[in-house]
Formats: structure tokens, sequence, C-alpha cells
């Protein structure tokens, strides 16, 4: 046979348009299932976008630091033990900029206290990972978390009692 015969004319009974029709439903078809499988298939749109935040609930400055001893601005004196050698806890601070968060742990005046600062966090890629990534939506991730750095008590002086109750300050002579 020669390779005239193999190659057999058009068809006549295919319309012009029969392809066009089955793509401009199959494309769609596919579109749909790749976003609505958005967070499942192999295709992904969304994207970590690390956001500024205050993870403490609320924060006090420490006015001063003598050793073990800090002041904070509301007028407590707390005596600290710290989790962390000298130098991690003076980085920690320094980066949460000098604010602190002070717990009771029980409901007593004089208590144990936990103290927490704002310590920056690691954001792992892996939920947004996918064969193909588009970025076209962000998903909001906080850049801060609060970390526990120590626990302490509150220490009762003179100085911190006329700040806080004026009306105990005699003002005879």
């Amino acid at each position: 046979m020669s390779q005239a015969e193999h190659t057999a004319p058009s068809d006549p009974s295919r319309k012009p348009f029969q392809y066009g029709l089955r793509w401009l439903f199959f494309w769609p078809l596919i579109f749909a299932v790749l976003v609505g499988t958005d967070g499942f298939g192999p295709i992904g749109f969304r994207y970590p976008h690390a956001v500024e935040n205050q993870p403490l609930k609320h924060p006090v400055r420490i006015v001063s630091q003598r050793g073990e001893r800090w002041t904070l601005a509301d007028g407590r004196s707390i005596d600290v033990s710290s989790f962390r050698d000298q130098q991690e806890l003076t980085d920690r601070l320094r980066y949460s900029e000098m604010l602190v968060d002070v717990e009771a742990d029980d409901e007593r005046a004089d208590g144990p206290l936990e103290i927490y600062v704002k310590s920056r966090q690691f954001i792992c890629g892996l939920p947004w990972c996918r064969l193909i990534n588009i970025p076209l939506i962000p998903d909001a991730v906080p850049k801060n978390r609060r970390e526990s750095i120590g626990c302490g008590r509150i220490v009762a002086t003179e100085d911190v009692a006329v700040r806080t109750n004026p009306s105990e300050v005699s003002s005879t002579p």
C-alpha cells in the first residue's frame, strides 16, 4: 500500500467547532477543580505575609534593673529569677523594647508571678508549599509571640507603698 492509501480524507461528518466546544467546557472545569482544592491540590494561590504585632496582653515598661530586682513603670518592684543567662535575657528585653507582661499564677498578692516578653517566632512555609505556587492571596501571619522568660515575686517596699497607696502616707509631722 502506498502512503496515500494510509491517510484517509478528512471526515465530512465532523463539525468544525466540535473540539472547540469540548475545550470550552474542559478548561473551566479544570480551573474550578484547581481553585476548589487550593489547600489540597498541586497548585496553591496563597502565600505567607508576616505582620508586625504586639503579643503582650498588658505590657508594662521596665524603669530600672538592679541585678535581679526590676522596677516597673506602674510602681511595682519585682525580684526575678530568670530561666535564661544574663546576656540572652538582655537581648530578649531589648527586642521587647523593655516591655514585659506580668501575670500572677494565683489570686494571692504575694504569690508567684510569670514574666513574659515579646519574642520573634519562626514562620514555617510548609503550609503554603505546593508543586506550583501562584502568590495571589496573602495569609497574615504574626511575626511575634509571647514567651515566658522567668518568674518572680512582688517586693513590698516603702517607695512602692507610697506610690501605689498615697492615703496611707501621713501628712502630719
